[in-house]
């Protein structure tokens, strides 16, 4: 395994098999596996849920810890045959500055009075999603890859310099924005293309650039979309002439972190002429990211990695970046599916969500499909991670979308009430939509809370919820 998540995700893949498909927790995942069994694993009974999480969450990383070093010590003399691994069986040497985030550029005397624009000149898969939810979770208009319901932000900021404005004027008129998360669509690259328009553009913006693993952007970019065949994301840019990457040129993970490291010095010498201008520097993998983003910005710290594909948005794949786009491919032909199915029927179907919302599934992904006419003028095409009926639904507004029951209430509740809502805490609300979220909220804030399971340790029927409620009514007493 080459990551913590792909370990996890197979330890609960193996779990679940030997349980034959029935749901298991993290204590049942660690009884597959005996080598990461500790000698006091029984006492794990007495403690609570979250306790027992922390500890097996310590354990685990531990255990990772441990074979990371011994990997260390003894290479793989015939390397993997794969793109993922290529370039990959030698000893790792220092990286050059050009792949190291800086974290010295912003004097802390600046810190929560950096001001907007704030324009991320990252590429795709380097946590720009993570951007955009830290930003739109502490109260900031974000926008990522769609700068309007009807315009990416490559051909707002393409058809803006084409009339003689800086890049971002027409996105900002069609919907007025604090945060570019993500400016390309997976074909045309604004970051790239227009680096100057912006810098000259935009003389007190603060800039971002992300940085990551250059052997896990690689398998990234890689292995997206996720199909076997491909063409795959990296394999579309090499045919691309991109500005850093001229055709031809990407074929290992060595060329890729050359373009990248010529495109962050680039930026670098751009922002540095002008002492107005900011930029800042965030390595997503680094563990102090939110910590120093929060005091930069001013935003809570649990906002930072709203994002992230993990456990939190599908415990059932527990990040496996692969099996996620793969549920949400299905998801997405399943919809479009029902959608001609309803098309006679005078509902209108679609998707039916809240444009606001800090919810993200799509962690940085989309499908990226492209057309040759397209890929160098800032056009969306067929670019975006969705299909055209999901587009014509967002550009219509439907009566069927805006009725009052698929609208939150927010005026239930009156400030004098606030902090002062007496418990229980009761949610009414369907799987999916957030209840995982409700849960680690209030958990995270010392309150008391269950999830699916209400009674003891372990998942089996009479210890979940639902089960409890039955036996309550059953005996004549109230649900809970």
């Amino acid at each position: 395994f080459t990551n913590y998540t792909q370990l996890q995700s197979q330890l609960r893949l193996i779990a679940e098999r030997q349980t034959q498909g029935e749901v298991v927790d993290r204590v049942e995942v660690f009884k597959v596996n005996y080598e990461f069994v500790p000698d006091n694993f029984m006492e794990t009974y007495k403690m609570d849920s979250v306790e027992k999480a922390d500890y097996f969450d310590k354990i685990l990383e531990e255990e990772m810890h441990r074979q990371h070093d011994g990997r260390k010590k003894h290479q793989n003399p015939g390397g993997l045959q794969n793109k993922s691994s290529q370039s990959t069986s030698h000893p790792k040497q220092k990286l050059p500055s050009c792949l190291q985030a800086r974290n010295d550029t912003i004097a802390k005397s600046s810190y929560r009075k950096l001001p907007t624009p704030y324009i991320n000149l990252g590429f795709p898969k380097m946590g720009t999603s993570t951007l955009h939810s830290f930003f739109e979770c502490g109260g900031y208009k974000s926008t990522h890859f769609r700068c309007s319901m009807s315009m990416s932000c490559a051909k707002c900021t393409s058809q803006s310099v084409l009339h003689g404005f800086p890049p971002l004027k027409e996105c900002i008129d069609e919907r007025p924005s604090d945060v570019f998360a993500q400016l390309d669509n997976g074909t045309y690259f604004p970051q790239l293309e227009l680096l100057d328009e912006f810098v000259e553009g935009y003389p007190e913006a603060t800039f971002f650039l992300t940085f990551r693993d250059m052997e896990k952007w690689y398998h990234s970019i890689s292995h997206w979309p996720p199909r076997k065949k491909g063409p795959h994301m990296d394999e579309r840019w090499q045919k691309m002439n991109l500005t850093g990457l001229p055709a031809g040129i990407g074929n290992n993970v060595e060329e890729f972190s050359s373009w990248y490291c010529g495109h962050v010095e680039r930026v670098r010498s751009l922002i540095d002429k002008n002492p107005l201008q900011t930029l800042v520097e965030i390595d997503i993998e680094d563990h102090m990211a939110g910590t120093r983003m929060a005091e930069m910005f001013g935003v809570e710290e649990q906002c930072w990695g709203h994002a992230n594909v993990n456990a939190n948005i599908h415990p059932e794949l527990d990040g496996d970046e692969v099996g996620l786009a793969m549920k949400f491919h299905k998801e997405k032909r399943r919809d479009s599916k029902q959608a001609k199915q309803m098309k006679g029927s005078g509902i209108k179907a679609g998707v039916i969500h809240n444009a606001t919302s800090n919810y993200s599934d799509d962690n940085d992904d989309y499908d990226n499909n492209y057309n040759e006419k397209d890929e160098q003028n800032g056009n969306d095409g067929n670019g975006l991670y969705t299909d055209q009926y999901e587009i014509e639904n967002e550009r219509s507004v439907s009566t069927f979308r805006n009725r009052s029951c698929f609208i939150a209430q927010k005026s239930n509740i009156t400030k004098s009430q606030y902090g002062q809502l007496s418990t229980p805490f009761i949610n009414l609300g369907m799987p999916k939509m957030g209840s995982s979220s409700l849960h680690k909220f209030f958990r995270c804030g010392k309150v008391q809370s269950s999830h699916y399971l209400c009674k003891g340790n372990g998942f089996d029927e009479s210890r979940t919820c639902r089960q409890c409620i039955v036996n309550a009514i059953e005996r004549g007493d109230p649900p809970l």
